[in-house]
């Protein structure tokens, strides 16, 4: 392995280069805000976004708004109306102390159903966001 490649061991045979062994960055993010999120799908490719783990750093609110791509096969499930919003199971803790806080989340039911709002989160410290779709 080095920085441009990487070998695979297996025991299937057929094509090894081109679209069947390709390796793609995946998911992306803009530098992120105290306040807000966004995750990005890559432009090839199909990938699922499985969980995300975002440290915010001190922050000057108490919510924080997380935007992920809606689509089923490259994105966080297909997020486009209320029926199927693929909310995450969430858990949200202080970096210093590891303690769980008691953030809520609050779902959008009339539009943009792949944003997902974060409350009562801790406005001072550090906190470790963990989403899992």
């Amino acid at each position: 392995m080095n920085s441009s490649s990487f070998t695979v061991n297996t025991v299937n045979t057929g094509a090894f280069s081109g679209s069947t062994a390709a390796y793609s960055l995946a998911f992306t993010t803009p530098t992120p805000s105290g306040a807000a999120l966004i995750i990005s799908a890559p432009s090839t490719g199909d990938c699922q976004l499985m969980s995300v783990l975002y440290a915010t750093g001190a922050r000057y609110g108490t919510t924080l708004a997380v935007t992920v791509p809606a689509s089923a096969t490259n994105g966080a499930g297909a997020n486009t109306t209320d029926q199927n919003q693929f909310f995450p199971v969430f858990r949200i803790q202080t970096i210093s102390t590891g303690a769980n806080q008691a953030a809520s989340l609050t779902l959008n039911t009339s539009s943009n159903f792949n944003t997902f709002n974060f409350g009562s989160m801790n406005p001072t410290l550090s906190n470790l966001v963990r989403l899992d779709f």
